[in-house]
Parts: C-alpha cells; structure tokens; sequence
C-alpha cells in the first residue's frame, strides 16, 4: 500500500512513518510511506499512485480540509484519514468522503484500528484498480477494464475497453498486482483478463470485443484450465 502523509511537524511526521513500518511489519503487508510538509506542493505534484493520504488540517499556506477537497477533484478513489488535534472539524469530514479521523496525540493502538479499516475497505472493493505509470504520469485504471496486457520490446501494453495504455516496467511485476486466478497468459508475453473471454476456438482465444489472440500450443491446456476455473467459480456467486 503506498501512503503519503501531509503535516507540517516534523515529530508527528516521524511518528507516523514509525507507526506504519511497526504495522506493516506486525501484519506483514507492504507499505511505502511518502511524506510533504508543504500542501501545496503536494498538490501540484500529486498523482494518482496512493492508496492513502494522512492529511493534518492545520498547515500554513492550505489548511487540510481544503486540501482534501481539491484533492477529490483529481482523484475520486484515494482514501483520505485526517489526522489532527482539531475535532471540531470532524463533522466536515463527509464532504470530502474521509474515511476517518484520529486526534492527536496519536496512539499506536489508534493507529492499528485506523489501519485495519483502511485495508478492509481496500479489499472491498470492487471493481479493483491498479496504478500503472506510463512515460509522463500515472494512472488508476479499474481492473474490470483491462482486456489483456502484452509486453511490447521493453514496454507494457495494456488493452482496455476504451482504448490502450503503455507503461514501461516488467510483466511479472504487473502480474503480482494483479487479482489471483483473474488473469492466465496465452504466452510468455500475454496476460488475458479471463472475464474477457468468450472462447478457445482452435489456437485462438476469443474475446467478447471480437478481438483474437493466438494461444501458445504448450499454454492451451493450462489456459484452459484456468478459464473452467474462472466460470466454474463465477457460477456459484
């Protein structure tokens, strides 16, 4: 999970990186934890590639609520954890969809409880996304929209519903974020999106857009296997 955090205190900033290295180690999940002093630059250089944003309210230049709303007009999904000594702003909370708020002086215990939410509603999810970064900036796409994805030389090409996105990064490493069972590849450079598919006919695989894809002779049966796998779980849903 990848958190940035917002506050102007360098002593609440540390304690904050410190809580979420001892929970990502107690509950053994990966988190990265980005921090900004400034609100503003944050803004200006944020892009879609968090999970969660800790967010102080009082800060010089752009106080945190507002910050929070701004951020919503770029990014829809982010969660949003207030973290502050400010209570009485609690209650605004729901215009920016926050999904909680911990006062300070903040507690490991508070931290933990906060935490574990954060990574129910992750889960939760549906449908889930995945940050890709292409050349200039970075993206959440839904997975539900991924047709499949191909290496391409030294780039990722993903095929979606409404168009087609390049990343520059390694297929397996896009393969580790990607739900289990949910994707099978046709050969050693194609993930297919099982969901996306209307059949095997012959050495092709089908999709339901009308596209074709060759299937590797040596990756057929296990393909195949893993689609029965896929609508035999789905049918029971």
């Amino acid at each position: 999970m990848h958190t940035a955090i917002v506050e102007d205190e360098q002593m609440e900033t540390k304690r904050l990186k410190q809580y979420c290295a001892d929970y990502g180690a107690e509950k053994r999940r990966q988190i990265t934890a980005d921090s900004f002093s400034d609100p503003i630059a944050f803004l200006e250089q944020y892009n879609a590639c968090y999970d969660l944003v800790l967010l102080d309210i009082q800060m010089p230049g752009m106080n945190g609520m507002r910050l929070a709303e701004r951020l919503r007009e770029i990014d829809s999904e982010v969660l949003i954890v207030f973290v502050t000594n400010m209570a009485q702003y609690a209650v605004q909370g729901y215009r920016v969809a926050a999904l909680d708020f911990i006062l300070k002086p903040i507690s490991y215990f508070q931290f933990s409880q906060m935490m574990d939410r954060v990574f129910r509603c992750l889960e939760q999810r549906n449908p889930a996304s995945l940050v890709v970064t292409s050349r200039r900036d970075t993206h959440r796409i839904p997975i539900a929209c991924i047709c499949y994805i191909e290496a391409q030389n030294h780039k990722i090409v993903f095929h979606m519903e409404d168009g087609v996105l390049e990343a520059w990064t390694a297929l397996s490493a896009v393969e580790e974020n990607l739900p289990p069972r949910q994707f099978s590849r046709v050969n050693a450079g194609t993930l297919v999106n099982l969901g996306k598919v209307a059949g095997v006919q012959r050495d092709n695989v089908q999709l339901l857009s009308g596209e074709e894809l060759p299937i590797a002779r040596r990756r057929k049966k296990e393909f195949c296997a893993d689609l029965a796998y896929y609508y035999g779980e789905k049918s029971y849903v």
